[in-house]
């Protein structure tokens, strides 16, 4: 979790959680401006990762990353380079 929130701040990725309230397992990130969580999850799903929309009054604002299972660190650093082409 914490390779991944650094990663996600590099990019300029706003947190919906403060710190120190945060899961390890999920993460909430608001959606960066001028894209769509449509584009995002198709993009992402394209190179084999999938994000998960917001609930609720949140659907248009967020975006889920789950970091859960057998995942190595070279599939974190794919992650955040795909990630990052996108926002």
């Amino acid at each position: 979790a914490k390779f991944l929130r650094a990663g996600f701040k590099d990019i300029g990725l706003e947190f919906l959680i403060p710190e120190g309230w945060r899961s390890n397992c999920l993460t909430g990130l608001r959606l960066p401006e001028g894209v769509s969580y449509e584009k995002l999850h198709a993009e992402l799903k394209g190179n084999g990762f999938v994000i998960y929309a917001g609930q609720g009054i949140l659907s248009d604002n967020i975006f889920r990353i789950a970091n859960m299972g057998d995942i190595n660190q070279e599939e974190f650093q794919r992650f955040l380079k795909e990630l990052k082409t996108i926002c």
